[in-house]
């Protein structure tokens, strides 16, 4: 039987592994964001509906160690970070646009 593996997380099923890394209620969501060229923290907090700065830190650390993202601090006064998708980021970002464009056919008109 095949394994998939990334991160020491072990899976029989690569859907499974893919959803493990990618899950969790905001983890498409900021990766979404972030491939759409929101990079900074501020503007991905207002970005994502909903989450909270403590939640979007872990997710964005979480992101980071499965390596889909980077993270780039400027040393300027004020700090500035912006994040940016890593190749297996961008792999994901692609990945999203099919179901995302499945969900726009439940759009209720304005």
């Amino acid at each position: 039987m095949a394994r998939f593996v990334k991160h020491e997380l072990d899976f029989s099923c690569p859907l499974q592994l893919a959803i493990h890394l990618a899950g969790g209620r905001w983890r498409t969501l900021i990766i979404y964001r972030i491939g759409k060229g929101i990079r900074r923290f501020g503007e991905l907090k207002l970005a994502v509906d909903g989450i909270s700065a403590r939640v979007l830190a872990q997710e964005l650390k979480t992101l980071r160690e499965f390596g889909f993202i980077d993270r780039k601090v400027f040393a300027e006064v004020p700090p500035r970070t912006e994040y940016t998708l890593t190749r297996d980021g961008q792999a994901l970002f692609q990945a999203l646009d099919p179901l995302r464009r499945w969900g726009m056919r439940y759009k209720k008109a304005a």
